[in-house]
């Protein structure tokens, strides 16, 4: 079984083959279009990873997309009657754009196979568990935000994946430290590492303030007080 794995029209696009459950390439779109944080269809990525593999498009059985578009779905609807101005900027989602154009994207590049859809979250939990070496594990997935989720925890045993809870939109620790980032001047994408680094030559003067925006509920979940954004 030969799987092409793809993050595209997501920031840090990228591709990696896996052959026969080995890894046998990755990389992320960036370091050859040197673009940071390239977002997009990795198409330079992919033709990288099929020459290291030595193989052609044809001989890929299954490319898997780490977005799933219709993930949440109630969630989302339910959001979009609540907040109606965002319905403008939630249509392309709905009408599901991105993946018709990632499905006709492959299609012209000679791919005619199965092109799966993974979950965001379930993307990230299965990309630690598969190289763990454990049969059964708790997972934990912490992001900006990936199908209108910022986390999700649960557990998988022997493959097998459950799903306990998710955090959905508006709510992320991910947007709350991108949205500090760029409250202290750092207005691109991306910069948050750097806050990161700098966070350790300061004192914590700060954490009760952080705890007026930041609310951890008792089941380890999180509300954002959305006024301060």
């Amino acid at each position: 079984m030969k799987i092409l794995g793809l993050n595209c029209d997501h920031a840090d696009s990228a591709a990696c083959i896996i052959s026969n459950d080995e890894i046998v390439c990755a990389i992320e779109e960036e370091r050859l279009s040197r673009v940071k944080h390239h977002f997009g269809f990795p198409y330079k990525s992919i033709k990288f990873c099929l020459d290291t593999a030595k193989l052609k498009l044809s001989e890929i059985d299954i490319v898997s997309i780490n977005s799933k578009p219709f993930s949440n779905m109630y969630a989302r609807i339910n959001y979009l009657f609540k907040n109606p101005i965002s319905i403008g900027l939630a249509a392309q989602r709905f009408v599901n754009l991105r993946k018709k154009t990632q499905k006709t994207i492959l299609k012209k590049m000679g791919f005619k196979k199965k092109i799966d859809f993974v979950d965001h979250h379930e993307a990230h939990i299965m990309s630690s568990y598969a190289v763990s070496g454990y049969d059964d594990a708790v997972v934990l997935s912490v992001d900006g935000f990936g199908d209108f989720t910022s986390v999700a925890w649960g557990e998988v045993k022997n493959d097998k994946m459950k799903i306990e809870k998710r955090v959905l939109f508006p709510n992320s620790m991910g947007v709350f430290y991108s949205a500090v980032t760029q409250y202290l001047g750092f207005l691109n994408y991306g910069d948050e590492y750097k806050v990161m680094g700098m966070s350790c030559y300061g004192n914590s003067i700060y954490v009760e303030k952080l705890k007026k925006i930041i609310e951890i509920n008792n089941d380890g979940s999180i509300n954002l007080d959305l006024k301060y954004f």
